[in-house]
């Protein structure tokens, strides 16, 4: 992933526009995009001009006053390649300001709701933007509210104005910065393109230049539009529509950082919008024509498409995969194993071993732990990952210690008695709250039972119990569990809990697991096959001295085809150490080396 795209992982609340130029997503082969005229390109150059010929003016700053005119809304499908990957509404309607209910103003409310699949890398998550802005019936800024959603992360930006000045309060899970904004008369809210050109019809030959927020939302720019009349546009349904093509540039600080193209029918009413770099074109239509168009994903779902390919008419008993990338290649002393190329297909003619292997686990990697039924290696820049339903892996590969055993780096050096390798996982942590009394109410509702029938018990209580829900930021176990309802992640705290209440050492993980999926995004390569994978959680238990894995939402046991990324620390902010993932898996290169698989005994 280039440089840009990775700071907007970390800066979510810089890609509110319909789509910024700064996710390079490069398509090929895209018919019909573009109406019977040549595309926007690169400025020609400028032709040697006599000195005493006069160079034209650059256009001033319009501040001609666009008060409210009535209200109105839209609703817009974004399509990339062809294909659905986006919805946007707006809304622009005149209420009572609740602060000035005596004298009875009113003031001016702006609402834009935008969803957009993206596809970063390998990775593709949704980011949501809510955009409510209020203005005076004269077009003035008052505030705004825009919140952010993308993938796991959520970003705010509150911003009032107070004269001439605008302050502008961003918070980007947890990080809170503040700043004051010089706000000069000239400066137009937050639907400023879409209300000149409803307001004043734009001619031919026309340009105008409006100051406007920058995507960012925490600095000013310079919106540029410039009318080249009439045009053929292709639309959605197919045929083509005579419209008024208007060209827009967005300039921070004298620099061109987005260009795009709109087409508006007589009413100035933006019908068709098209970012070439992008090949990325969006179509009004009505609301519930966009919505049925739409992919249906929890917004918050994030998928990594892995190379290679997983039998559907079988399950797997061992899949192998590998870990590219500069995350991958570090260790705990950033060390690397040399060990031959083994891939899953390997293991029938591998020694297999049990529990750790004999080489120091200072080898492990950072990221793809070695954990219930996961074994790794490093060779190289490269992470190894064996995933066993029986536990069984070829020699080489380090495998997670016993439960309870003792870590030869934990011994005490005064000549005290040996620290337990794995003692957290049974005591109450921050999420999981497993002595609440609602934990220990659903806990003890499963009576005495032989410990692994006691497991199968309460991993069935979570799934008939818990509705399932978007995932939210995650919460205690407790909170979960009076809601009755929650995400995938919520499932695993409330199991976790629920097995700790009962004294079955548990943790939470991290990972990929597959997912059903019809939607291919149009750019990745179709040419090779792919696996979609969800990032998700899972639990983690020891029981009768053996770790086995338990996946909440489908209540299996051991699954071979989930790669475990990340074993949060428990006094670890489980929701922070969730985006840490999201953005580091962007990074990553994941592949399928090979699976073995119950049909094949």
């Amino acid at each position: 992933m280039d440089t840009v795209a990775r700071s907007n992982l970390h800066r979510p609340w810089a890609l509110p526009g319909i789509l910024t130029l700064s996710l390079s997503l490069a398509i090929a082969g895209c018919n019909d995009l573009i109406p019977p005229r040549p595309p926007i390109g690169p400025p020609s150059e400028p032709e040697t001009q006599a000195e005493n010929v006069p160079q034209p003016t650059e256009p001033q700053i319009d501040a001609t006053p666009e008060p409210f005119a009535g209200e109105w809304d839209a609703a817009y499908i974004h399509r990339l390649a062809g294909e659905v990957v986006g919805f946007s509404e707006v809304r622009i309607d005149s209420r009572l300001d609740p602060a000035m209910l005596i004298t009875g103003k009113t003031n001016v409310q702006l609402h834009k709701l935008e969803r957009l699949i993206f596809q970063t890398g390998r990775i593709q998550f949704v980011r949501r933007i809510e955009v409510d802005s209020v203005e005076t019936t004269e077009g003035e800024l008052e505030r705004f509210d825009v919140e952010v959603q993308t993938g796991p992360i959520t970003s705010t930006i509150r911003a009032n104005r107070r004269q001439k000045v605008l302050t502008v309060q961003t918070d980007s899970n947890g990080e809170k910065k503040s700043l004051k904004l010089d706000w000069p008369e000239t400066a137009r809210g937050l639907l400023a393109i879409e209300k000149t050109l409803r307001r004043r019809k734009i001619q031919k030959g026309e340009t105008r230049r409006l100051q406007v927020m920058l995507p960012s939302y925490t600095a000013l720019g310079v919106i540029e539009l410039s009318c080249k009349g009439p045009a053929s546009v292709a639309l959605m349904e197919g045929g083509y529509q005579m419209l008024d093509e208007v060209e827009v540039s967005l300039f921070d600080q004298d620099q061109v950082v987005d260009q795009w193209v709109l087409w508006v029918d007589e009413k100035g009413m933006i019908e068709k919008t098209l970012r070439p770099e992008l090949r990325l074109e969006s179509f009004r239509t009505d609301r519930v024509t966009a919505l049925k168009q739409l992919d249906e994903r929890d917004e918050r779902e994030v998928r990594v498409s892995v190379a290679g390919t997983l039998r559907a008419d079988a399950v797997p008993t061992q899949v192998g995969f590998t870990i590219s990338g500069q995350v991958a290649a570090m260790t705990k002393k950033n060390q690397s194993t040399e060990a031959s190329d083994v891939g899953a297909s390997d293991v029938e003619s591998s020694e297999t071993t049990e529990g750790t292997d004999s080489r120091s686990e200072s080898n492990l990697p950072l990221f793809a732990p070695a954990v219930a039924r996961q074994a790794v290696r490093q060779l190289g820049d490269q992470v190894q990952v064996l995933v066993s339903a029986d536990g069984e892996f070829p020699e080489g590969f380090i495998a997670a210690s016993a439960p309870g055993s003792v870590d030869s780096d934990s011994v005490d050096p005064t000549g005290g008695d040996p620290v337990p390798r794995d003692p957290v996982g049974t005591q109450p942590s921050l999420l999981i709250d497993s002595q609440h009394p609602a934990v220990a109410r659903m806990a003890q509702a499963v009576g005495e039972l032989p410990p692994m029938e006691l497991v199968q018990e309460l991993t069935r209580a979570v799934r008939n119990d818990l509705s399932l829900a978007p995932q939210a930021d995650m919460i205690k176990a407790s909170a979960v569990i009076r809601a009755r309802r929650g995400g995938d992640l919520d499932h695993a705290i409330v199991l976790a809990a629920l097995l700790r209440q009962r004294k079955i050492p548990a943790r939470v993980v991290f990972g990929l697991s597959p997912v059903q999926s019809t939607l291919v995004h149009p750019t990745l390569d179709r040419s090779k096959t792919h696996v979609a994978m969800k990032l998700t959680g899972w639990v983690v238990a020891a029981v009768q001295g053996n770790w086995i894995s338990i996946d909440p939402m489908t209540s299996q046991f051991n699954r071979a085809d989930q790669l475990c990324l990340l074993q949060p620390a428990d006094d670890a902010d489980f929701q922070a150490e969730f985006v840490t993932v999201f953005r580091q898996v962007a990074e990553l290169t994941i592949g399928i080396r090979g699976a073995l698989y119950k049909s094949d005994d």
